[in-house]
């Protein structure tokens, strides 16, 4: 049977809260959190409402964990919206609570390789990973976030570089050793990978080239972009209102965590 992503991610869905809330296994997601929070407090600053458009929302768990720590109140919130492709994802998202109100306004099935999903927002996030979950159509998902953003407002999101390569590719190794229904695939930059749930997916890594052709044909801009890599968890500011980012950046870090606007 051919292997699903999507069916993947339903499978997961009930073990994906308990990740995503893992933070010393994953501290990582800590590091971008307080990004996040940064640019929210900055548009906090501005006197922005927010519009907020959850791209890949999955469980929510991520999304609320965000508001609780940034301590956003709801008057400043005028609508949230929750996208994801994953139906077992968005049964748990429509139970998530945030200051005694359930988290998201609406919750909508949506592949937004295909299409973008039926609402704006002025803060648009598309996190942990999932760009690099898409392996073709890349493009498009790039455009339809940029249609989802308002002309003044930002996406954030992250992805993990070809300077990660090395190291995903000897831990696919281990795992295809043990699934001999898994073929490696003919591109050297889309791997396997298994979660600790014995769920598997895989992805593809970016290049600098690649990113930076997705953004400019979007109609997008760099507004500020972060690197890290896993071992030391030390964002650095690689450029600010820019077109590009430089090519150096992937071999200085193995994750590029990116904000960017019309």
């Amino acid at each position: 049977m051919q292997f699903s992503l999507k069916d993947s991610f339903n499978k997961h869905s009930k073990n994906y809260s308990e990740r995503v809330m893992d933070r010393k296994s994953w501290a990582n997601l800590s590091c971008e959190d307080s990004l996040v929070i940064e640019i929210i407090n900055e548009m906090r600053r501005n006197g922005k409402t927010f519009e907020i458009v959850d791209a890949g929302c999955g469980t929510g768990d991520r999304l609320r964990y965000i508001l609780e720590n940034v301590h956003i109140d709801r008057s400043e919130i005028k609508s949230i919206y929750g996208l994801d492709y994953a139906d077992s994802m968005l049964a748990i998202a429509r139970e998530q609570k945030y200051l005694d109100k359930p988290l998201y306004d609406k919750l909508t099935t949506v592949d937004l390789t295909s299409e973008p999903g039926p609402y704006t927002g002025n803060l648009v996030l598309c996190l942990w990973g999932i760009l690099n979950g898409i392996t073709e159509n890349r493009a498009s998902i790039f455009n339809n976030l940029a249609k989802q953003c308002v002309d003044d407002g930002v996406i954030i999101f992250d992805i993990l570089t070809i300077k990660a390569l090395k190291v995903l590719k000897d831990r696919e190794a281990t795992l295809l050793k043990d699934r001999s229904d898994l073929e490696p695939f003919t591109d050297i930059n889309t791997l396997w990978y298994a979660r600790n749930d014995a769920t598997i997916g895989y992805m593809k890594l970016f290049t600098i080239d690649e990113l930076n052709n997705f953004i400019s044909n979007a109609g997008l801009k760099y507004k500020k972009v972060w690197g890290y890599n896993h071992k030391d968890l030390n964002p650095q500011t690689v450029v600010e209102n820019d077109i590009a980012v430089p090519e150096q950046a992937e071999r200085d870090f193995s994750v590029l965590f990116c904000v960017v606007s019309h």
